[in-house]
């Protein structure tokens, strides 16, 4: 593994903790901890989701909206969430033991 680099699992372990550490985890979508939260949730889950590398930019772009416009930034989620072939991506995934496929 290269420096700087960590694997799905480590991403997992990671959002387990700082999921745990949320005093709450529900804000309205208008909310800026809203998208912070999401990501966070997906991350946490992300073998139960599906989450893979492809994922990242996509969530990057949303954790980078811009104040005030938290509902467009859902809106392009929703987009990119919707977008995924979730069933081609679950045939993909199956040789990996880490994701619940």
């Amino acid at each position: 593994m290269g420096k700087g680099l960590i694997n799905e699992i480590q991403v997992h372990q990671q959002s387990e903790e700082w999921w745990e550490l949320l005093e709450e985890n529900e804000y309205q979508m208008n909310q800026p901890l809203s998208i912070v939260v999401e990501i966070l949730s997906n991350l946490e889950i992300l073998n139960h989701q599906l989450i893979t590398t492809s994922d990242i930019p996509a969530m990057l772009e949303f954790l980078e909206t811009t104040l005030g416009k938290e509902l467009e930034g859902w809106a392009k989620w929703k987009a990119y969430m919707d977008s995924v072939n979730w069933i081609e991506r679950a045939h993909e995934l199956r040789g990996n033991q880490y994701y619940c496929t």
